[in-house]
């Protein structure tokens, strides 16, 4: 709620990502560690949906939109920018999807600044977007 509010405030839109974790292995799926889902297919899928998600970006940068930054949601598998869960703890790490899209945005040469959304702790990750916005202006 709090990101939402500072992305509105600053008249920023959103774009959300699918939710490749459904597609991949269904709305049941059990709660799994990066290692569980590391495979390679679903690495595989993981690059193909980056790669889209940059032909997106390209897109948006054409029509003169300016694209601020990805958020990512940490302690996912799939989607952790800093920190992941691993077991009972988290642990420092990038979740498989921002993994592959950081690979494709670089081999792009293009730079877009990453920022993880902590579910515990949203005055924390509300600080980081302000700063971004701040960054970005």
């Amino acid at each position: 709620k709090e990101v939402m509010e500072i992305l509105g405030e600053a008249g920023v839109g959103i774009v959300q990502l699918p939710c490749i974790e459904t597609d991949h292995f269904g709305l049941d799926r059990k709660p799994k560690l990066k290692e569980d889902m590391d495979t390679k297919p679903y690495r595989a899928a993981c690059k193909k949906m980056a790669q889209e998600i940059i032909k997106n970006i390209i897109n948006y940068k054409e029509k003169k939109y300016s694209v601020v930054g990805i958020l990512g949601l940490e302690f996912s598998p799939t989607y952790a920018v800093h920190q992941l869960e691993n077991g009972h703890r988290n642990t420092p790490g990038k979740g498989i999807l921002m993994e592959e899209l950081e690979l494709e945005l670089s081999k792009k040469r293009m730079q877009i600044p990453f920022v993880g959304i902590n579910p515990n702790n949203p005055n924390s990750s509300a600080q980081k977007i302000r700063q971004l916005m701040q960054f970005s202006s």
